[in-house]
């Protein structure tokens, strides 16, 4: 009678689990995961490129633990590729709650062995592919967490010559990425400063649903010599927490959950000698189905003041009292490869051009960055460094002419309208 019962129990949940759109073994069940879920709700991907300074703060070390306090489920994969600044230290792991479980690099690609160059989109295609062929799901997220050089791209990679994921690179691997999912990435997240940009968003459209940037510095979390995590921008517990309770919400119910958590920093400095006063205190949801427009109403900017910088006065006075966000301030004090808020740019432009062509321009611009902005958050203390007049996307403009970087005409937002030749103009006319 009780073999009876047990067979019968058996079957009981396993019409449970598959009613339920998942199928998963009562063998995996009941042994600890063993052998993949799938197919699940949701499948997450952490990119976590700690492959150069970052890792003397064992940045990504604590967020692997943060995550590993939520943990997979039999809805919600959690997958991780790790890499940390020495030689034959990448590691694939399977998050699970209070630990992890190890696979071998060769799993991803038989030519992998210890170390994998994180700043290679072959990589970042790899790492998707496995997961997609092991952790099959109806929606994907995808998390790049590194430094982030704005338009520059994101993802530096030390060990291997100071490789990086710049914006072909990025577009190359989504391009991929898409054709093996069968569809967009669901959500693109980024751990990196000043990402937060149309010139990065751009490139995206055609991969990406929803893309999450800061304008300004990312801060990451530390694990501290004194053994004290201290979170950063981003809460990996409370936000995939949240996802791990209830794996039905959807794409951007998912993606608003980083600025409803989203822990401001700042002001800060980097030692020695290189002062940065700004907070890092921005992040935004992007909707990139709606950044061709933004585009469009940025290039209609450029071409509208453009033809106009016979007051150049005007577009000086501009960059001096537009919302502003630098890698760095120089030794003189003087920030530099400045990006502006797109919006505030063209508020601060405005009443200075009193032309029909500018006004109907900038009104595009605010109306096309509202559309695209489907959250954000940032400081209202200016005078501790926020950035109070953020909008959700900035765009590059250099502050001195020494500082121009000719490679910026190769991306596609450049290439695609008249932004650099705007530039270029003010600045050598």
């Amino acid at each position: 009678m009780e073999k009876i019962k047990t067979i019968l129990l058996a079957i009981f949940v396993s019409a449970i689990i598959v009613g339920a759109g998942y199928v998963v073994s009562l063998q995996t069940l009941d042994r600890g995961r063993t052998e993949p879920y799938g197919p699940a709700i949701w499948t997450c991907l952490f990119y976590f490129d700690g492959d150069n300074n970052l890792a003397d703060y064992n940045e990504m070390l604590t967020d692997l633990e943060y995550l590993e306090k939520v943990g997979s489920t039999p809805e919600v994969n959690l997958l991780c590729l790790l890499d940390r600044n020495k030689a034959d230290d990448s590691h694939l792991y399977y998050i699970k709650k209070g630990g992890h479980e190890e696979f071998p690099l060769s799993d991803m690609d038989a030519n992998y062995t210890d170390e994998v160059n994180m700043g290679d989109p072959d990589t970042l295609t790899a790492f998707t592919r496995w997961a997609v062929e092991n952790y099959p799901a109806q929606h994907y997220n995808i998390l790049l967490s590194n430094h982030g050089g704005g338009w520059r791209g994101i993802c530096w990679d030390d060990t291997s010559g100071g490789d990086t994921l710049d914006l072909a690179d990025l577009k190359n691997s989504l391009s991929k990425i898409k054709d093996i999912i069968g569809k967009k990435v669901d959500v693109l997240s980024t751990v990196a400063c000043l990402v937060g940009m149309v010139e990065f968003a751009y490139p995206l459209r055609d991969y990406v649903d929803y893309f999450i940037g800061s304008e300004a510095y990312s801060y990451g979390s530390e694990n501290t010599t004194e053994g004290g995590l201290l979170i950063g921008n981003w809460q990996f517990d409370k936000i995939w927490g949240e996802l791990v309770a209830d794996p039905t919400m959807d794409p951007e119910t998912f993606a608003v959950l980083a600025i409803e958590y989203f822990n401001p920093y700042g002001p800060w400095r980097a030692p020695p000698f290189i002062p940065k006063t700004q907070s890092s205190d921005t992040l935004a949801v992007i909707d990139c189905s709606k950044i061709e427009n933004v585009t469009l109403a940025a290039d209609e900017l450029a071409i509208s003041v453009k033809s106009k910088l016979a007051w150049r006065s005007r577009v000086e006075l501009v960059l001096q009292t537009a919302e502003s966000y630098s890698g760095q301030l120089d030794f003189i004090g003087i920030a530099s490869y400045t990006n502006f808020d797109l919006y505030d740019f063209a508020e601060k432009i405005e009443p200075l051009f009193g032309m029909a062509d500018v006004q109907s321009a900038c009104q595009d611009v605010y109306d096309a960055v509202d559309q695209a902005v489907v959250a954000e958050t940032h400081g209202s203390n200016a005078a501790d460094g926020d950035h109070v007049n953020s909008h959700g996307l900035a765009i590059y403009f250099p502050q001195r002419e020494t500082e121009y970087n000719a490679q910026y005409e190769h991306i596609d937002f450049a290439r695609d309208t008249s932004w650099d030749e705007f530039i270029k103009e003010y600045w050598w006319q």
